[in-house]
């Protein structure tokens, strides 16, 4: 994998499989819904809270990962307001697996949606991941969808190229839009953009590294899956907590 020294914080946005303000396919992290399970390993752990769009849908949510040497374990929990009357719970557990240049990544997602003091809908998700790296070339892809519905399942595609440290371009494509950002490294502050068309939507974000901890937030505007604001925090372990 790409070794990558700083941490970004995501700002999801969809067109059936979400994208985000960073290519989802390769930077560290904590495990997240729409993000890859072959990533570079870093122990730590977070929190969120996003709001999206008009309606009041929000998303609250914590997660982490450990492992040891090449093997990768990522865990996620979300709690979720689809609207004023549906309610969504999501867990997920991930391993990944790198080789030389070369990565493998697996997860499976437990699924609850309901109606308060109404009817109950439970779904069993699962996501593949792979990525190849060549020099400061990354190229890698994903494929995630419901064990109930295999036939609709959907992927991701996606690049990136990293100049020097400091800088990184990328792109993704999900079979219905494509996106492209850049990303910049200034001291302590990672600044992130990235814009989606066809049908234009921009996104930004912000980050502070402090010692081991990263605090930020991210807005997108002008586009419907573009729609939704988020803030976070984040700790990088340390390695005594490393299995």
């Amino acid at each position: 994998m790409i070794y990558l020294k700083k941490w970004v914080l995501l700002v999801l946005f969809s067109c059936g499989f979400s994208l985000a303000v960073e290519n989802t396919l390769f930077l560290t992290g904590v495990p997240r819904y729409d993000i890859t399970p072959t990533r570079e390993l870093i122990p730590s752990f977070g929190f969120w809270f996003e709001s999206m769009g008009d309606v009041p849908k929000m998303d609250f949510g914590a997660g982490g990962e450990f492992g040891r040497e090449k093997l990768r374990v990522g865990f996620l929990e979300e709690y979720r307001l689809l609207d004023s009357i549906y309610r969504q719970s999501y867990s997920e557990v991930n391993l990944g697996y790198s080789f030389p240049q070369f990565s493998l990544g697996a997860g499976y997602g437990f699924s609850m949606e309901w109606i308060p003091a109404g009817e109950l809908w439970i779904r069993h998700r699962y996501k593949l991941g792979v990525s190849l790296t060549w020099r400061q070339l990354y190229l890698g892809g994903m494929l995630s969808g419901w064990f109930d519905d295999v036939r609709n399942s959907e992927f991701l595609l996606g690049g990136a190229l990293n100049v020097g440290e400091q800088f990184k371009f990328y792109g993704e494509w999900d079979g219905c839009f494509f996106a492209v950002g850049a990303n910049v490294i200034i001291k302590s502050v990672e600044l992130t953009s990235a814009y989606r068309f066809p049908g234009f939507g921009a996104a930004f974000s912000i980050s502070f590294s402090v010692d081991s901890w990263l605090f930020g937030g991210s807005y997108g505007f002008s586009n419907e899956s573009f729609d939704r604001f988020k803030i976070g925090v984040f700790k990088k372990l340390k390695k005594k907590t490393i299995l």
